[in-house]
């Protein structure tokens, strides 16, 4: 299995299961969040959208660099998933991204924004830049525009 599709089926199984059907608010998929233009405009590479995963809970959507590198998985969740992600991943806050929003991680291997608006949230994980600043300001950027869609 390749890599991306691993760390997308996980982002999809811990957003998934963390939230009841009917804790979750009406939202769109996350494919309809952001467009291949706009993922491609933060992380300065062509962008094509890729697989999508949707359930009961939560929806998921990679996009991939033409040509490979960058991958970007945003998960769209419920209000409940990020709540519980406060109290289980270690999360700094951040200000200015939705109503609210936490960062989790700090590493090449394992980074997330985390961002909610309303009763609807999001999880954004950018993987392939080059240093992990570079990954949680993309993660920043890109759960900024994809906010103010829920």
């Amino acid at each position: 299995m390749k890599p991306s599709h691993l760390s997308m089926m996980i982002a999809f199984a811990v957003a998934g299961p963390l939230a009841t059907p009917s804790a979750r608010a009406a939202s769109p998929g996350a494919c309809k969040l952001l467009t291949p233009a706009e993922v491609g405009s933060v992380v300065g590479a062509t962008m094509a959208v890729g697989p999508s995963v949707n359930g009961p809970t939560s929806s998921s959507c990679e996009w991939k660099q033409q040509g490979g590198g960058v991958t970007v998985i945003v998960t769209a969740k419920s209000l409940d998933a990020f709540q519980k992600g406060k109290t289980i991943l270690s999360p700094a806050p951040v200000s200015g991204i939705g109503d609210e929003a936490y960062q989790t991680g700090n590493s090449l291997s394992y980074t997330a924004l985390s961002a909610r608006r309303g009763q609807n949230a999001i999880t954004v994980s950018v993987r392939g830049l080059k240093d992990v600043s570079a990954v949680q300001a993309a993660e920043k950027a890109i759960g900024k525009i994809a906010v103010t869609r829920l």
